[in-house]
Formats: C-alpha cells, structure tokens, sequence
C-alpha cells in the first residue's frame, strides 16, 4: 500500500490535547488521525453499498 504525507492546520490547542490522546492510546497523532479516517471510509463504503441495494430493490 503506498502512502500520502498530508499537511494539516489545527490550532495548538486541539494538537496539544490530541497528543495527550494519542500518547494515551499508545499511538502516533498521524496513526491515531489514519486510523479515524479509514472508520470514515469504512462507514461511508457501507452506506453506499447498502443505499445501492436499497435503490435496487425499489426499482425491481
């Protein structure tokens, strides 16, 4: 799997207390940030499938 570095802007604040959180969960800020966004890919890849099947349904 090849991998993208990306730039991110947050404030200090939230980065100060996700590096809390990460340390926490004993991961990095930029695993902790992956990790997330894959749930989000996830959940969106489920809801497609299932609106598609769903759409299928109504037009037979």
């Amino acid at each position: 799997m090849d991998y993208q570095n990306i730039t991110l802007s947050i404030t200090k604040e939230i980065l100060k207390k996700i590096k809390h959180i990460a340390i926490e969960r004993n991961t990095s800020v930029s695993g902790l940030l992956a990790s997330h966004l894959e749930q989000i890919v996830a959940r969106e890849d489920k809801y497609k499938t299932a609106r598609s099947r769903q759409d299928n349904l109504c037009i037979k």
